[in-house]
């Protein structure tokens, strides 16, 4: 086994190499280290995520619905605005007309 391999399994810096050297060493570990916490921290929000969100539909919440709310957070008041004014004039022209037919039909069953 090298000494750079006898290093990283002891934790310290590898024989012969200078005290700028062995600090540079320590510096990487640790960031090696916090990334792999990093790593452990989003796997535990990406875990809680998927809770809540299973939570909220057993509520009744619609996932595609929450989606489009939660992309609209990041979005300025005027942006909102607009959106949602085109979203009614979408709805008008072309829900509006499918829910009306979907009516009519549910009248003549009847």
């Amino acid at each position: 086994m090298s000494d750079t391999a006898t290093a990283a399994d002891s934790g310290t810096a590898p024989a012969g190499i200078g005290h700028n050297s062995a600090d540079r060493y320590a510096q990487n570990k640790a960031d090696l280290d916090r990334l792999e916490g990093i790593k452990a921290e989003r796997k535990a929000l990406a875990d809680e995520s998927t809770t809540i969100l299973k939570r909220l539909e057993k509520n009744g919440v619609n996932r595609g619905a929450l989606a489009e709310v939660r992309a609209m957070l990041d979005l300025s008041p005027a942006a909102i605005k607009a959106r949602e004014e085109s979203r009614a004039e979408l709805i008008d022209w072309i829900i509006k007309p499918k829910l009306e037919e979907a009516e009519a039909g549910q009248a003549d069953e009847a």
